[in-house]
């Protein structure tokens, strides 16, 4: 009997063939992925065929191209930046609408496929798409469950919107450019976004601090009065310049993502030096619209003089730089009418003093004569402190991969450093065209410890590393190619770099002269010096295994 047919369906995915003599008889043996191996004749095979392994996938040229979530359609597109088809087979679209991010899975390819230049349509998600959310993240994987791009849209600042209804946001153009907001809800699905722009809104995520103005003192901008009972707040600013507001908060009760109400400057925002402006909530006296001081600044949300408040002016990095709260400590909870005894006619008003009390209303000029002080409850309040200096010099860009795809930091000093406005950039930045991460409040290096930035399609378990804290870039990040990363302070200015490549360097991603080392992380040693070395992420750096060559390396540490 022959058994051409079992041997064909045995060799199609084993990974040894061996042919052995035995006894001047010559035998086959298919040794299987599962560990077994079968026995065969020659005598009883007529041929042999051979049905190789497929070709490698390469998911990373797969992007997120546009995204929609107008009621009644909910769509986002797939783009394919290769010249290959690629098959979306275990291909999944994660969501979070939440903040911190909660994902769950939208959306999982199963025979579809994208042909090279093309765009793919997913739509049916299983969870609702809503561009009309505060918060939309959404996460593209590739079958081992690696990050490829990420979409995501915050509280944006160029509209000061919580939502932008109505509208497709699209990348333009495909694959590599910035987001923008369409001026309709259709969108382009399924077809190339183009390269025109004209009429577009770009994206204003609050985490694009690149867009903020720099050098404003925000410490000058005061909350000066608030009143429950007209639906009004006043703030003043008591500095010399103009102040632009672009990406400046008025908060009620810690802003939209705690469930509160926020209203966000743009960059037409602007208060003068010495001038007072007024922001109206829901239900606000009539007359008031009227009033000099309001130039169309509004919060859509109701604020009561019979309830736990708190109102707060917060900068574009997330500082709050002044703060208003009726009640005591401990608090109950915003709103909670427990105890609160209520001024049905003055307002919230801050003297002379920085002391705030009970006053008749002035708005849009300077508070009047104190009426009665605030009890039951009482007040607290935040006034502006001078930073903590921080020396930031003492943070080193201490492990890049750009094959595993992250970049490693250390605190080198004996105190924690906060990262509020620190940028990791690759290839000089957004504005550069590269890609960038921006330090919030919240994000903090202890001292002596180590910290990773992950990039698309990092390699699978990183992002369990106990040195990763959620802080991702996204963008690739290659060891084939010349390659600039930098740690840059506040101010502007780099502390920490590290460029793969000699002076003069043809410009960041040329592969031209290029020698990759598929292996090795570029790591810093202990002298300062930067060479090949095995990947540590999290941890200190191993052993020397070779020089950076071909191209070498250009560094600057104070």
């Amino acid at each position: 009997m022959k058994t051409k047919n079992i041997l064909r369906t045995f060799l199609t995915g084993a990974f040894l063939l061996g042919v052995l003599t035995m006894n001047a008889q010559t035998k086959i043996y298919v040794h299987k992925t599962d560990g077994t191996a079968d026995e065969y004749n020659i005598a009883d095979i007529d041929s042999i065929s051979f049905t190789p392994p497929a070709a490698k996938v390469d998911y990373s040229k797969l992007v997120i191209n546009e995204v929609n979530g107008v009621s009644g359609q909910k769509w986002f597109e797939i783009y394919n930046m290769g010249d290959t088809e690629i098959s979306l087979n275990g291909v999944t679209a994660y969501y979070s609408n939440s903040e911190p991010a909660s994902y769950k899975i939208t959306w999982t390819g199963t025979t579809e496929s994208i042909p090279a230049g093309g765009y793919f349509l997913a739509q049916g998600l299983a969870t609702g798409l809503s561009a009309n959310n505060v918060t939309v993240r959404l996460q593209l994987r590739d079958p081992k469950g690696t990050i490829l791009d990420t979409y995501e849209k915050l509280i944006d600042i160029n509209t000061g919107y919580d939502a932008i209804f109505n509208k497709s946001h699209a990348r333009i153009p495909d694959g590599t450019g910035p987001w923008y907001y369409t001026t309709d809800g259709i969108g382009t699905p399924g077809a190339t976004n183009g390269t025109s722009t004209a009429g577009y809104i770009k994206f204003g995520n609050e985490s694009e601090a690149a867009n903020f103005p720099v050098g404003v003192d925000y410490t000058k901008l005061i909350l000066n009065e608030v009143s429950g009972n007209d639906k009004f707040v006043e703030i003043y600013n008591s500095g010399t310049e103009d102040i632009s507001l672009m990406g400046v908060k008025l908060q009620r009760n810690d802003g939209a993502i705690a469930g509160g109400s926020e209203w966000i400057g743009t960059a037409s925002d602007v208060i003068p030096a010495g001038a007072y402006r007024l922001f109206l909530f829901n239900s606000f006296t009539a007359g008031l619209d009227g009033n000099e001081a309001y130039v169309g600044w509004t919060v859509a949300s109701g604020i009561s003089s019979g309830q736990v408040l708190k109102v707060a002016i917060v900068d574009p990095s997330g500082t709050e730089v002044s703060v208003f709260i009726r009640g005591d400590e401990p608090l109950p909870g915003w709103q909670s009418t427990a105890g609160v005894t209520q001024n049905k006619t003055d307002s919230y008003s801050r003297m002379d003093d920085g002391a705030w009390a009970y006053a008749a209303p002035t708005p849009g000029g300077a508070n009047g004569t104190k009426t009665s002080d605030i009890v039951s409850p009482g007040y607290l309040t935040a006034t502006p402190t001078p930073p903590e200096e921080v020396d930031y010099t003492k943070l080193i860009l201490n492990e890049v991969s750009g094959n595993d795809k992250f970049v490693e930091i250390y605190n080198s000093g004996t105190e924690d450093i906060p990262l509020t406005g620190v940028k990791l950039q690759r290839n000089d930045g957004a504005a550069a065209g590269g890609s960038e991460w921006v330090g919030t409040v919240s994000d903090t290096i202890p001292a002596g410890t180590y910290r990773l930035f992950l990039f698309n399609s990092f390699t699978a378990g990183l992002d369990g590393n106990e040195a990763y804290v959620g802080w991702t870039v996204a963008s690739g990040i290659s060891a084939g190619q010349v390659l600039k990363v930098a740690i840059v302070d506040p101010s502007g200015t780099e502390i920490s770099v590290f460029i793969r490549g000699d002076a003069p360097l043809p410009g960041w991603q040329s592969t031209t002269g290029v020698i990759q080392n598929k292996t090795d992380s570029y790591s810093r040693m202990d002298d300062g010096a930067w060479a090949y070395a095995a990947p540590t992420p999290g941890v200190a750096n191993g052993t020397k295994t070779s020089d950076i060559v071909t191209p070498g390396y250009l560094t600057a540490q104070p």
